[in-house]
């Protein structure tokens, strides 16, 4: 009793608890939800400083790649002092060929030409033509007509001591050519004091650049190198001409569009100034020491209104777009992660009050089935101790307690029967079926039960219809169905001491309805009743032992004959409880199993 009295102490404590994180789960959620918002928030902000950075440290290593291949045509080809004067364009069919050996890109650079001014006006265009190692004078190619006006305005600029000293030592990148020039002269010192140096133009160096070699190898490979690997092609590049927007020069991608070109993220010069701390790249094995290369040379723009730009953009749009896209996939996956969660807990819980619900059913079924034994047990024993001690010694008296041990056995047997039943049912339990006359069975149901029914002074009404088609059951199974039903309305009938019971045939199906005028069922307990161990709070109220298995019982042997039991219940004008099982049909089997 104490173990009992205890664990039913501890049961509503545990409903308590059960109870709080029912409440508390939301509020958790809740607060996890704020929190998870804010971290993602704050995640984002990151993303983007860490996306903004990445960028730029993608478009200057592209830009300081690609000068540095420009840089490197400018180092091997640099003009010699006296050069104009010694002829020597030989040389450069030298430079070229080492300057193959070592770039990753030796078809960048094509032919040189050199552009010789003489002093009488006149001039001449020579051609060091590299493939055929032949050097003549030539005219000027269609392709470098369009170089004469600007190298001539760039002659007249040399006017312009301020502008003398950059333009003597820079070379000028033409893109819409494309080629490289640099200035040809010579510079004499005065040789007196107060005497003005002597500068004369002797001409222009021009190293013609191969466009296609720009489109289809430089600018692919430095998209992949810096745009390509780590970001998957999330970023798209394109080379534009600065005065003709729409004039694309490479595009990393066929499908670039004008508009998507508008929405850049980034649009920066490919030809500028050289950065202060930029170091030449190392040469080649067998291209010389790295002093002999010279220092870095300037590289300027010929015309900035038509230079090349690069111009980056995301996929998705700008940095803020694609941070909230971001953003968005991360709350999504967070929050499906948090309801998730939730859903699991939820569950859990309710798992948790369904073992908790099961326990104190479990502890009602213990204690009613403790007292239902303990009733017949007590009755034989007392009655088997009065026949050994000769207290009964008349005939009537043992015809008597014979039948009070009789009755309290048969009562003993059942409830064993039907503990073991409900045990055989909760593994794999197969029947028997049989064709069966219903009206017949439900008599003998009321036979065997005549007299616990006169015990209890109970009437019954009995209306069983003629000619009931036929039913395929289990005889036994079903006996044990109606029994339960009969005893449970003997149980909860009360003071009205009168049970119905009608047996009728309609829409192919036999029906047996068992009534009561009890105490009835509470709306709150109709929908449990057929479950294990239950038992409503007016009969527990009331006091009414049983073990909450009957019902539970009847019902799942009602399904295995592929039928149901339903019920009408109102508090206090009693219950009625209808089996219903499919009639035979002809072509039914005659005989068979069903789990």
């Amino acid at each position: 009793m104490e173990k009992r009295f205890q664990a039913r102490r501890w049961l509503p404590v545990r409903s308590v608890l059960s109870a709080a994180g029912l409440i508390m789960l939301p509020l958790i959620v809740v607060a996890l939800a704020v929190l998870q918002y804010r971290w993602i928030g704050q995640a984002s902000e990151a993303d983007r400083e860490r996306m903004q950075i990445g960028l730029n440290t993608s478009v200057s290593q592209f830009l300081e790649d690609y000068r540095s291949e420009l840089y490197r045509v400018c180092a091997a080809f640099r003009p010699e002092p006296g050069i104009v004067a010694s002829r020597d364009w030989g040389q450069y069919v030298k430079r070229y060929d080492e300057w193959r050996r070592t770039t990753s890109f030796p078809d960048l650079a094509g032919d040189v030409f050199v552009w010789e001014l003489e002093q009488n006006g006149g001039s001449r265009l020579i051609r060091v033509a590299m493939q055929s190692r032949e050097v003549r004078t030539v005219e000027w190619p269609p392709e470098l007509e369009v170089l004469r006006s600007t190298l001539e305005e760039q002659r007249r600029g040399l006017g312009d001591s301020r502008r003398r000293d950059v333009r003597l030592r820079a070379w000028t990148l033409h893109e819409t050519a494309p080629a490289l020039t640099h200035l040809l002269f010579q510079f004499t010192p005065p040789a007196t004091p107060g005497e003005r140096p002597q500068f004369r133009v002797d001409g222009f160096l021009i190293v013609k650049l191969n466009p296609s070699c720009f489109e289809q190898r430089l600018f692919p490979e430095l998209t992949k190198r810096h745009f390509g690997a780590r970001d998957g092609r999330a970023y798209q590049v394109a080379i534009l001409n600065k005065e003709n927007p729409a004039k694309l020069i490479y595009r990393s991608e066929p499908a670039i569009s004008e508009a998507a070109v508008s929405s850049a993220i980034v649009q920066v010069d490919l030809t500028g100034p050289v950065p202060e701390n930029y170091i030449l790249p190392r040469p080649a094995p067998g291209q010389g020491r790295a002093e002999e290369l010279g220092p870095p040379p300037v590289l300027v723009p010929g015309n900035e209104e038509e230079s090349w730009q690069l111009v980056v953009w995301h996929r998705f749009g700008s940095l803020d777009a694609v941070v909230a896209r971001i953003r968005r996939r991360n709350l999504a996956v967070s929050f499906g992660v948090l309801l998730f969660l939730t859903a699991a807990l939820t569950m859990l819980a309710i798992s948790t009050r369904r073992a908790q619900r099961l326990a104190e059913l479990q502890i009602d079924f213990v204690a009613g089935v403790s007292h239902e034994l303990r009733t017949p047990l007590a009755v034989i024993c007392s009655a088997g101790d009065n026949l050994a001690e000769g207290v009964v010694d008349t005939k009537p008296q043992v015809q008597q307690y014979g039948e009070l041990v009789r009755a309290e056995g048969r009562r003993l047997r059942a409830m064993v029967e039907q503990i073991l039943h409900f045990a055989a049912g909760q593994t794999d339990r197969r029947y028997e079926l049989h064709p069966a006359e219903m009206a017949k069975l439900v008599k003998g149901v009321l036979e065997d039960a005549g007299a616990a029914i006169q015990a209890a002074g109970f009437s019954v009404e009995a209306q069983i219809a003629p000619d009931l088609p036929q039913v395929l059951v289990d005889e036994t199974a079903v006996k044990l169905c109606l029994q339960n039903l009969v005893n449970n309305a003997l149980k909860y009938g009360g003071n009205a001491g009168w049970i119905g019971v009608r047996v009728n045939a309609n829409h192919g199906e036999v029906r047996i309805t068992i009534e009561d005028r009890g105490m009835g069922i509470e709306p709150a307990d109709l929908r449990h009743i057929f479950e294990p161990f239950y038992r409503g709070r007016a009969a527990k109220a009331a006091q009414i032992h049983g073990t909450g298995l009957g019902l539970n019982l009847a019902a799942r042997i009602a399904e295995a004959m592929g039928g149901r039991i339903t019920v009408k219940s109102a508090p206090g004008k009693g219950s009625s409880f209808t089996l219903h099982l499919p009639a035979m049909k002809n072509g039914d089997q005659q005989r068979g199993e069903k789990v």
